[in-house]
């Protein structure tokens, strides 16, 4: 059985980081979904299975507590980390994270620590996703 691409879903509120991310992402043949909307990432989730979501500490419409919480209520079942808006990362703040059911964090900005975190989680199924490209 072949395996299929790993699936992320990005929610954050700027817009070039978005645009970056999803570059990024789409460059090393994950597949990207990117949104600025809090409630359409819940939408999103509920209606689709991503491997990986990838959000900002800073969400308009839901905070980020609230997307995590609704999420687990939700049924949803992928890994969640948590982009830190505050550089260095802050220990305290991303213990809290993980305490809501985040993986962990990442840096905010920090592109290729994003990346390789995003690279080593496990897709849903399990398995590592398919190295395309």
């Amino acid at each position: 059985m072949e395996d299929r691409r790993k699936k992320v879903l990005v929610v954050d509120s700027d817009d070039k980081l978005l645009t970056a991310l999803e570059r990024l992402l789409e460059e090393e043949s994950i597949e990207a979904t990117t949104t600025w909307s809090a409630e359409e990432a819940l939408r999103l989730l509920c209606s689709n299975e991503f491997d990986v979501l990838l959000m900002g500490d800073e969400l308009p419409e839901l905070s980020c507590e609230q997307l995590l919480r609704e999420a687990q209520r939700s049924g949803v079942r992928s890994a969640v980390l948590v982009m830190q808006s505050t550089t260095p990362r802050v220990p305290s703040i991303a213990s809290y994270f993980i305490s809501l059911g985040a993986t962990g964090t990442v840096r905010r900005w920090n592109l290729t620590e994003t990346l390789e975190r995003v690279k080593i989680l496990p897709t849903l199924n399990g398995r590592r996703a398919a190295s395309v490209g």
